[in-house]
């Protein structure tokens, strides 16, 4: 129910043209309705999933992180260079290097598994080569990115979907029916014997006032439940 509406029943109610049960019946918003259950029930299930999608996407952050962590133990370093740059043609213009390096005199090349665009080297740049000295023809670039880039992916979108989830929960655990029964009964009293003015009414009963207890909490619920699908959207 609107500001306008509210204020125009409360008047009457001051003026005795309606009764505080008459009143009550028109003012009181059941906020227990099937569409209100339906909305709260969706954001729950929606920040539900957010919160088991993070969980697992930090988890698999720290397997990868592991597994890595495994790898680089045996890893052997040494020095490259750019032969050449490949194009992909992924719907973008991406370039990938061709690296050429030696192992105990023995030349080997491999492609990139990372493109760009811009193109991230040149040909005849020299890099860092890291491989397996188990099989030397598995290598690639020592790249921050290229380490790092499953971590910062993984782990920043679980840890960015754990966080909205666990602030839409508290949001919609603080929410609270936005005109409570026993303080519309009560504030139509006073103002039926004159206790407080209209306005005075509609304070109590935040009517007119954008920052209610139901905008705080469900409306902050619902802008971060958007705000996660959004987070999602963007990083898939």
């Amino acid at each position: 129910m609107n500001a306008s509406t509210t204020q125009s029943i409360l008047e009457q109610l001051a003026q005795g043209s309606l009764s505080v049960a008459e009143a009550e019946s028109y003012v009181q918003v059941n906020e227990k309705s099937s569409l209100h259950g339906l909305k709260v029930g969706f954001s729950w299930l929606l920040l539900m999933v957010f919160f088991s999608v993070g969980v697992f996407l930090v988890y698999h952050a720290w397997q990868v992180t592991k597994s890595q962590a495994s790898e680089n133990a045996n890893i052997r370093k040494t020095n490259g260079t750019v032969a050449q740059m490949v194009r992909k043609t992924t719907g973008r213009r991406l370039w990938a290097p061709v690296v050429t390096y030696q192992v105990d005199g023995k030349s080997y090349s491999f492609e990139s598994e990372v493109a760009s665009s811009p193109p991230a080297y040149t040909v005849g740049e020299q890099v860092v080569v890291t491989y397996d000295p188990s099989q030397p023809q598995k290598a690639s670039i020592k790249s921050f990115w290229i380490n790092w880039l499953p971590l910062l992916f993984f782990g920043g979108l679980g840890g960015t979907l754990v966080v909205v989830s666990l602030l839409g929960i508290s949001a919609l655990s603080r929410k609270r029916a936005y005109l409570e029964p026993a303080l519309v009964r009560q504030t139509l009293v006073l103002v039926s014997t004159g206790s407080i003015s209209v306005q005075e009414g509609m304070a109590r009963l935040q009517v007119d006032k954008p920052a209610t207890s139901e905008t705080k909490s469900g409306g902050w619920g619902w802008r971060i439940v958007i705000g996660g699908l959004l987070i999602t959207v963007i990083y898939f």
